[in-house]
């Protein structure tokens, strides 16, 4: 269809050609403003229901004979039906039906689910799965409820379960994308973004309920692994830091401060250490003096309760 648009001579033995003399796309930018100088032509623009405007394009019918015939401009405008539009999670219907049919007498029945098409989009092997999932649903729920199914454990009761959701999708946007793009590690970027924005989304919002009427005391990180969810929440604007027994590649991007020299992490967001607790040392270690250099280890010393 569109080469037939900018070769119009293909069925018209009496065109030369067809000049373009407008050309815009809304494929990528819905709803954008039309850009026309005040010397190209207005375009025509018609709307249809259920359908997207997605390419306008003004294009000028150049005749073989223009003695005989004249230029004609036309507007081309190309749509999209709104069911294409439909989320990838929803079947491409307009609408769907669950039909339950009971028998009192025999005490038996049938569900069953209907789809109402769109006028372009007809069945597919695809929509037969989705609905036969959504019956064995159904059916399965139907029985446990039957049954005297009731809930014994119940989620979310700490932070509201919509409030972390929003949080982390305004995470995953922010960060995801460039941390999975310049991962270092030899393990999976998309494991271990997507767990540590999750964690991150969680804490967030349990600091904002717990230190409410008062500031944030900062937060340890007690093996930090890579110092990813340490990254997040000082990006977040959160004070605290992250120790590990084991140095790893991440830090040199995700630490505050690195030494050029001995590319060693300088700052106060990520350190080498091993957690000993106080009651498992025969004497308290004692922090190196300032200006000391520290062993290659450190340890970390702390009391159990």
């Amino acid at each position: 269809m569109n080469n037939l648009i900018l070769n119009p001579n293909i069925n018209s033995s009496w065109l030369f050609r067809a000049d373009i003399l407008m050309e815009q796309d809304f494929s990528q930018v819905p709803n954008q403003d039309i850009n026309a100088d005040a010397t190209d032509p207005k375009p025509i623009i018609i709307q249809f229901e259920s359908f997207q405007l997605d390419k306008l394009l003004i294009r000028r019918l150049i005749p073989r004979n223009p003695l005989r015939d004249p230029p004609l401009d036309q507007t081309c405008l190309t749509y999209h039906n709104s069911g294409t539009n439909v989320p990838f999670y929803h079947p491409k219907v307009k609408a769907l039906a669950f039909l339950h049919e009971w028998d009192p007498n025999t005490s038996e029945g049938t569900v069953s689910i209907h789809y109402h098409f769109f006028d372009d989009i007809d069945s597919s092997p695809k929509l037969i799965r989705t609905g036969l999932h959504l019956i064995s649903t159904l059916h399965k729920h139907g029985e446990g409820a039957k049954k005297g199914y009731v809930k014994r454990v119940h989620h979310d009761t700490i932070i509201p379960q919509a409030t972390v959701q929003s949080t982390y999708a305004r995470l995953k946007k922010k960060y995801a994308r460039k941390l999975i793009e310049e991962w270092v590690e030899t393990t999976d970027p998309i494991k271990h973004c997507f767990e540590d924005l999750g964690i991150a989304a969680f804490l967030i919002e349990l600091w904002a309920q717990m230190y409410r009427d008062t500031s944030f005391p900062g937060f340890v990180d007690i093996g930090c692994g890579n110092g990813l969810l340490v990254y997040i929440l000082r990006q977040e604007g959160y004070s605290g830091w992250g120790f590990d027994a084991r140095k790893r590649k991440s830090w040199d991007k995700f630490a505050d401060r690195i030494d050029p020299a001995s590319e060693e992490n300088t700052g106060q967001s990520i350190r080498q250490l091993v957690l000993l607790p106080a009651i498992l040392q025969d004497k308290p270690q004692q922090a190196p003096d300032e200006g000391q250099r520290a062993d290659p280890v450190d340890t970390y010393s702390c009391d159990c309760i």
